[in-house]
């Protein structure tokens, strides 16, 4: 059920990432070009930079202060879908995750904790803090053959700057990694 309900959540951003891609520039239509595939092992990771004004507008329709919204959204906003077909049970936990940016430098993901602990004070309203933690790819999940998750994600970048996706997983105890090279973040 909560992967149908975060389904939902994240095609609202696509649905509203068509709709300003329709009604934007030929940068925002040729969005498609930015999708960026890994595959391997049973598992296919998807990553899709999203741009700031469809990203700030689904924060504020859920709930965010303006600020709080227009923050977030001045990151590096990427939408992440993971699919696993293997048997045996998969965990990754994104604390594990690295971004490496062009200048070199080994970056964390921003998990939706670390988001829960900048905005404790003031804290947000019960219905925003749950449309965001939904919106966001879960920190920790173990996934099982068939499984799906999916979610936004923040790299501490500027938009438009480049950057390659170290991923980390365990299997059976054992532990594996990819990268996805080449990621651009949406140009403001």
């Amino acid at each position: 059920m909560r992967t149908i309900f975060l389904l939902a959540l994240v095609s609202a951003i696509c649905g509203d990432q068509s709709a300003y891609a329709q009604a934007g520039g030929a940068d925002e239509a040729a969005s498609d070009a930015e999708t960026m595939e890994w595959s391997g092992d049973g598992i296919s990771v998807l990553v899709k930079p999203l741009a700031a004004d469809p990203v700030r507008a689904f924060l504020l329709g859920r709930g965010l202060a303006s600020d709080r919204a227009r923050h977030y959204a001045s990151n590096c906003v990427f939408r992440v879908v993971l699919r696993y077909a293997a048997d045996a049970p998969m965990r990754y936990d994104l604390r594990d995750w690295r971004i490496m940016s062009e200048a070199g430098r080994s970056l964390p993901l921003k998990t939706r904790e670390a988001w829960m602990e900048e905005w404790r004070s003031p804290p947000l309203a019960a219905a925003a803090r749950m449309g965001f933690e939904f919106s966001q790819l879960p920190t920790r999940q173990t996934l099982a053959r068939g499984d799906t998750v999916l979610g936004m994600s923040a790299a501490p970048l500027p938009q438009g700057s480049r950057f390659d996706l170290l991923l980390n997983w365990t299997v059976s105890g054992a532990s594996h990694n990819a990268v996805i090279e080449g990621i651009r973040c949406r140009a403001p």
